[in-house]
């Protein structure tokens, strides 16, 4: 049975990730990957802050524990570096043929919001 405290997580982790999805949202990868670097290059903190469902994602952590917990604060961290990488490759000038050609496919719908559902559910899960 699920207690209220993770009740509230889970709903916070979900508002969390709504916004991230919303601000993020763009046609293409590429597009995504430009909404980042204009934040990124606002103020790196501020691209950390918008991140809330990683924060969100550390304290239900830290308050349950677990072995699913940390999968999610580790994809979470993951998926950041990543986005961060990308921002400095496209800077650089140095990505492959292959990651250019994929920044101007487009996203399906469906793809933005995944994170809207996986990663509440795996928190769910975790502390179920």
């Amino acid at each position: 049975m699920i207690d209220t405290t993770a009740i509230f997580f889970i709903i916070v982790l979900i508002i969390c990730e709504i916004f991230e999805s919303w601000w993020q949202s763009a046609p293409t990868f590429g597009g995504v990957i430009e909404k980042i670097r204009g934040y990124y290059y606002t103020n790196i903190f501020l691209l950390f802050f918008m991140h809330p469902s990683f924060y969100v994602a550390l304290f239900a952590y830290l308050y349950y524990g677990g072995a699913t917990a940390s999968v999610i604060v580790i994809m979470k961290t993951v998926d950041i570096a990543t986005k961060l990488w990308l921002v400095q490759k496209v800077e650089e000038g140095s990505l492959s043929p292959e990651f250019k050609a994929m920044f101007s496919m487009p996203l399906s719908p469906v793809m933005m919001w995944m994170n809207v559902f996986i990663y509440p559910a795996l928190l769910a899960f975790s502390v179920a």
